[in-house]
């Protein structure tokens, strides 16, 4: 009796109802696609009311669910719409399509060719509920909905006044261009954001020294210098900047050549920076954060409106860019508790709740304003996407490990199909043959074997799987110490590079460009003042990243030491001592050791009684470019010798340089630059050329050399777009 009750309850157990009981949830792949077939990343996919899955670089993702097949599916990004979806139920995947919204820009200007700043833009065929709101340069964006053609707007309305439809043109490049009268003005409205204002009381509340910075595009800046009270930080690849002491509203902050508008959160204060226009004044100096605060709580529009306030107020536009900032500070927020759920193992369980719960309020609530503006984007990525980035796995890697996976466990299951049927036809046995005993005790031996074996199947698979998070861990740790040491190697690069006070006691007018490839850099400047001259040298080592910074610190000490111990004074000198101290620290003599650099040298002399000053420039692969206003607009070029410093010359061979002289005079201009710059290729491969460069620099020359930086970053960033930095970047500008 009792062998017949043990038969049963195997039975019971492997029943087909037990089976969806034991095993769960189904999992199934999904791609997200463009209607031209291209896959899309960043989509935002929830399947039958499941947390937000964020699709990979190649559109993909993966989720469990607890049907057999799903049932209502959402995917949201923006600019694009969710049109249309299909499961395949035998492979268990899913393929959304999505549809593109086509974004326009246009720019409106009154009779004269000026912009008009701040104006709501309605298109009646367009945008009827979504006024467009032009910028400081009279510039909008418009979104085109699906079907719509630009080329019929319908009736345009600026600031509630209708204009005539002949003042609406489209160009060939697809700009649109708005002319209006000089009687067509902006609305006057103050409006105070207490969201804002109220966020601020979080720098009371909590502890918060980390700093992100974004672009008007809101993706982080990186490199970018920026002065908290009396402390200088650079931002790193992710444009984060750990400070060394709390942030407090009376914490001043500044970015030089950038306005700046700030938005606290429980974890950041998220800074959002824009360029300073052509001819625009700004007070650039250091503010209080809780004076930034309010600035940015608080809307301004010129004009006269006041007898309209109550509808100006209630269709309110201008608060746009606020709201783009704020879901992106709401985002930040969410990713923050999400990564302190998963990685601070002493929360308690109602701390984890608490967490929780705070996130899907600031989940509501992102969904809630996105929705007013465009479908939400959800920055969440899934733990198999962090785990592939941690690991630095390829995506061919990670598709045959998930695939082999995949097999493992559909083997597993199959097994355990097996199983089942074993012992539904024992019981079937049993029932029939059940005098026979011996061959009932036979048939649950093997059962029991086939449980073993199962069992041990089962074990095995989660050792490999505790062996592969073991290893995980382990990389991780190690990347971990490893950036740690990189950050720490790029504080003692920095510390070696010439202050910005040594800058401005010897010239009237500098700016430097320096942005390494991978955070430390192979690239260096040296500035070195005496009494009756001033030194200034580029550097461009061997390599980039780590061994490069090396090389230039060995650069950067022998250079201190030939001038300041060896009292050699001659650039081409300079740079011969220099050769001999790279060979013999290096030891090329005896090694197969072939590093070096290319350096530019000048040696400024002090102005004499009529102003004029003498530079002597001595370049190992380097040029120097100068403008001279006795000599006209033009930009020269003085080029330095083709030989390098160190790596090349073996034996006894000896390296000789030689001096070239000018003569300018105060005011005058000194330029030199890496190959970084020029050498940068942009997503098709061109590079930014010299002459590109040069032709910026004479262009330009006119104007103070903080002007020209923003001009030649502005084009970099123009140029390169979202191709990949391929060497470090460093250029510099002084006026004598």
């Amino acid at each position: 009796m009792k062998k017949h009750s043990f038969i049963l309850l195997l039975f019971i157990l492997f029943s087909p109802f037990t089976q969806g009981f034991i095993w769960g949830q189904v999992f199934i792949s999904g791609k997200v696609v463009r209607e031209d077939g291209k896959p899309l990343k960043d989509v935002s996919v929830i399947i039958d009311n499941s947390r937000p899955i964020v699709t990979n670089t190649v559109g993909v993702f993966g989720v469990d669910i607890k049907n057999e097949k799903p049932t209502s599916v959402k995917a949201t990004k923006k600019n694009f719409v969710f049109k249309d979806w299909s499961f395949d139920e035998n492979a268990k995947k899913i393929k959304i399509i999505m549809h593109p919204l086509s974004n326009f820009r246009g720019v409106l200007q009154d009779a004269d060719k000026n912009p008009i700043s701040d104006a709501k833009i309605v298109l009646s065929a367009i945008n009827p509920d979504k006024p467009a709101l032009t910028n400081k340069k009279g510039e909008f964006d418009i979104v085109l909905p699906e079907g719509a053609d630009i080329s019929q707007p319908g009736n345009i309305t600026i600031n509630d006044k209708e204009i005539d439809a002949s003042n609406f043109s489209v160009d060939g490049n697809g700009k649109l261009q708005i002319n209006v009268p000089k009687s067509v003005a902006t609305a006057t409205v103050v409006v105070n954001n207490n969201v804002i204002l109220e966020k601020a009381n979080v720098l009371e509340k909590k502890k918060i020294n980390k700093i992100k910075v974004n672009d008007q595009s809101g993706s982080p800046v990186q490199r970018l210098k920026i002065k908290i009270d009396d402390d200088f930080y650079f931002t790193d690849d992710k444009g984060e900047v750990i400070t060394r002491k709390d942030l407090h509203k009376d914490t001043k902050l500044s970015v030089e050549g950038f306005k700046i508008t700030v938005l606290p959160s429980d974890f950041y204060l998220l800074v959002n920076i824009e360029a300073i226009s052509n001819g625009e004044v700004v007070d650039t100096t250091a503010q209080e954060i809780g004076e930034i605060i309010n600035e940015t709580a608080t809307v301004d529009v010129s004009g006269n409106y006041e007898d309209r306030l109550d509808e100006i107020i209630q269709d309110l536009e201008v608060q746009k860019q606020l709201l783009l900032q704020l879901n992106e500070q709401t985002r930040i927020e969410i990713e923050e508790i999400t990564k302190r759920i998963i990685e601070d193992k002493t929360l308690t369980p109602q701390q984890k709740k608490e967490l929780s719960d705070k996130r899907t309020e600031l989940e509501q609530a992102l969904v809630k304003n996105e929705l007013e503006y465009q479908d939400a984007v959800v920055k969440t990525r899934v733990a198999l996407d962090s785990m592939r980035q941690v690991l630095k796995l390829s995506e061919d890697e990670n598709r045959a490990k998930t695939q082999t996976l995949q097999e493992e466990k559909d083997e597993a299951l199959r097994n355990k199909i097996i199983f089942m049927a074993v012992a539904i036809s024992l019981v079937v046995i049993v029932v029939i043959f059940f005098i026979t005993n011996r061959r009932v005790n036979k048939e649950h031996d093997q059962l029991e074997k086939a449980h073993e074996k199962l069992e041990k199947a089962n074990t095995d698979l989660e050792e490999s799987f505790k062996q592969v998070t073991l290893a995980k861990n382990e990389i991780e740790q190690k990347n971990n110490q490893i950036t740690t040491s990189i950050r720490y190697a790029e504080t003692m690069q920095q510390a070696i590079l010439p202050l910005d006070e040594t800058f401005n006691k010897n010239f009237s007018d500098h700016f430097k460009i320096y942005i390494p490839k991978d955070i430390v850099s192979g690239d260096f400047y040296w500035c070195l003042p005496l009494e009756k001259e001033t030194f200034l040298a580029l550097v461009d080592c061997t390599g980039h990243g780590v061994p490069g910074a090396f090389m230039s610190l060995i650069g950067n000490n022998s250079l201190n030491e030939i001038v300041n111990q060896k009292n050699v004074r001659e650039p081409a000198l300079i740079l011969e001592e220099l050769n001999a101290s790279i060979r013999k620290a290096l030891r090329q003599e005896f090694t197969d050791n072939d590093d070096g650099m290319d350096v530019a040298l000048c040696r400024i002399d002090s102005p004499d009684k009529n102003g004029n000053v003498k530079v002597v420039f001595a370049g190992a692969k380097r040029n120097m470019l100068y403008c001279a206003k006795k000599l006209g607009k033009e930009l020269f070029e003085i080029k330095g010798d083709k030989k390098t410093v160190g790596g090349f010359f073996k034996g006894n061979k000896i390296t000789q340089f030689n001096n070239q002289e000018i003569e300018l005079q105060k005011g005058d201009l000194i330029y030199m630059f890496t190959d970084g710059i020029a050498d940068q290729p942009n997503s098709v491969g061109e590079k930014f050329g010299s002459f590109k460069l040069k032709e910026l620099l004479k262009e330009n020359a006119k104007l103070t050399l903080s002007e020209q930086q923003t001009i030649i970053m502005e084009e970099l960033k123009l140029h390169q777009r979202n191709a990949a930095q391929r060497d470090d970047i460093t250029l510099i500008g002084v006026r004598v």
